[in-house]
């Protein structure tokens, strides 16, 4: 997988005290990583020097090959302007640690608001795509028999109302790519007729049309789900 993120040496101090001391952090592509540690130990001062919302007093961090913060020239180290920095920072979200969250909004939309906000993608549209494919007859009767069948879930995200390109679009079955740029790509069928047979698994469909992302729970369709459904009534 790719690098996303990659911090090293990574130091702050406030005059004589040491927040944050020589950190170091390489992240994937699609990795989730989680920082644990008693308070204080500076877990969010080290998140907060990722964006430059602190200076680091030393140490490096790059974001999909991009130095954040500043870049070398000419042998010296330049740091961006504030107007570079907020360029940056739209790129990396951010959630303070604070009490400061809506209280009409869910957990997932309170996260959620801030890519919302300033790449300016309606969420909406995010959602509006998830629910047709997660309501899809079509999609769920084939998951329920473990076929990986990308072209229903193609059809799917056309069929939501979405202006989208079908040729950005790549779908993956946990980390196997079964789509790309809308189109058929070479795929272990096997393994991803064994993945679907798991109780519980991820597709996840990028559509290049923004950074933000949404995550949406559903389930398949057995012929047996259709049968308890039939014989009762309300």
């Amino acid at each position: 997988m790719p690098t996303l993120l990659k911090v090293e040496g990574l130091t702050k101090r406030f005059g004589e005290r040491v927040a944050v001391a020589g950190c170091s952090l390489t992240i994937a592509e699609g990795e989730i990583v989680v920082i644990i540690g008693p308070s204080g130990c500076g877990k969010t001062t080290f998140l907060r020097c990722i964006n430059r919302l602190e200076a680091p007093t030393a140490g490096s961090v790059v974001l999909r090959d991009e130095p954040i913060g500043g870049q070398m020239r000419d042998g010296r180290w330049r740091p961006f302007t504030e107007s570079e920095l907020a360029s940056q920072r739209r790129r990396i979200g951010f959630v303070f640690q604070r009490f400061n969250l809506f209280n009409h909004l869910s957990a997932l939309d309170n996260v959620a608001i801030g890519p919302h906000r300033v790449l300016g993608r309606p969420l909406a549209e995010a959602r509006q795509i998830a629910h047709t494919i997660a309501t899809s007859a079509l999609v769920k009767t084939a998951w329920a028999g473990a076929d990986p069948n990308w072209g229903r879930i193609l059809a799917a995200v056309g069929r939501s109302g979405v202006r989208i390109n079908p040729e950005k679009i790549n779908i993956y079955l946990g980390e196997q790519l079964i789509c790309c740029n809308g189109a058929a790509v070479p795929f272990d069928r096997d393994q991803a007729h064994q993945y679907m047979r798991q109780p519980a698994y991820e597709i996840r469909i990028t559509l290049g049309l923004a950074k933000s992302s949404l995550d949406c729970l559903t389930c398949d369709l057995t012929q047996e789900y259709v049968h308890i459904n039939a014989d009762y009534s309300t």
